[in-house]
């Protein structure tokens, strides 16, 4: 039996033991701040993770306990910056993951770019989406998008792989 190999999952940089486990369906309000979602084991839906957003923070609810050791095998060996992450904080990107992955299929798929700014503490404030093919994000728009978005220090686009500063050269004015 092959061992499974660590994935980084491309939009929240969270590295998990392998990609067989992920989120398959989602109800939620806009923000996120509150969700359902259905989380499957290759392909196959084990239970549900659940945040009400009444501040009990997100949960997982198994279909049956025997899928409890799993996902609890899962969430202990997910790291970021190789530093273990709270249950929580694997549920909350695991929903993240699902949420980002439909908005930037949507937008490859309409040719539009979507791109995210962080503020100087690292943290992202804001997701936009441009009417422009990531290969046509040029300077200028970079200038504009900074210009509305000053408390915004550095800006991603989705190359329709990953994410990357279109100019790193100017990472903290565009």
């Amino acid at each position: 039996m092959e061992t499974p190999v660590p994935v980084v999952l491309p939009h929240t940089g969270l590295t998990v033991p392998h990609g067989d486990l992920a989120v398959t369906a989602l109800d939620a309000l806009s923000d996120l701040s509150a969700y359902d979602a259905v989380l499957s084991l290759k392909g196959h839906p084990i239970g549900s993770i659940v945040d009400q957003g009444r501040g009990g923070g997100a949960h997982f609810w198994p279909l049956t306990p025997a899928h409890l050791e799993p996902v609890h095998a899962f969430v202990t060996a997910a790291r970021r910056g190789g530093e273990p992450v709270t249950d929580e904080e694997v549920y909350d990107d695991l929903v993240r993951e699902y949420d980002m992955e439909r908005l930037t299929q949507r937008a490859n798929h309409l040719q539009q770019t979507v791109a995210r700014g962080f503020s100087s503490g690292g943290s992202i404030i804001t997701f936009v989406i441009l009417n422009r093919p990531p290969g046509r994000f040029t300077r200028s728009a970079a200038r504009q998008l900074a210009a509305e978005t000053p408390q915004v220090t550095l800006w991603e686009i989705w190359t329709g792989e990953q994410w990357a500063a279109p100019f790193p050269g100017l990472a903290a004015t565009l």
